[in-house]
C-alpha cells in the first residue's frame, strides 16, 4: 500500500459523490491507483487524516 493509495482511499471515503481522477503517464501508475479501492479506512482514520490536513 502506498501513500497515494491512502490519499485516494481517503478522498473516496469522504463522500460517494467524490470521484478522484488521478493522472498517470504509466500503466503501473494506473494499476497502483486501482489498488486504492482495496484500502478500507475506518471512520477514526478518516477523521485523523482530516485533522492532519487542517494543520
Amino acid at each position: 500500500m502506498s501513500v497515494y493509495n491512502i490519499v485516494l482511499a481517503w478522498l473516496m471515503a469522504k463522500s460517494p459523490c467524490v470521484v478522484p481522477i488521478p493522472g498517470a503517464s504509466k500503466v503501473s501508475s494506473i494499476e497502483d491507483s486501482v489498488r486504492a479501492v482495496d484500502v478500507k479506512l475506518s471512520a477514526e482514520k478518516v477523521a485523523r487524516i482530516d485533522d492532519a490536513t487542517k494543520e
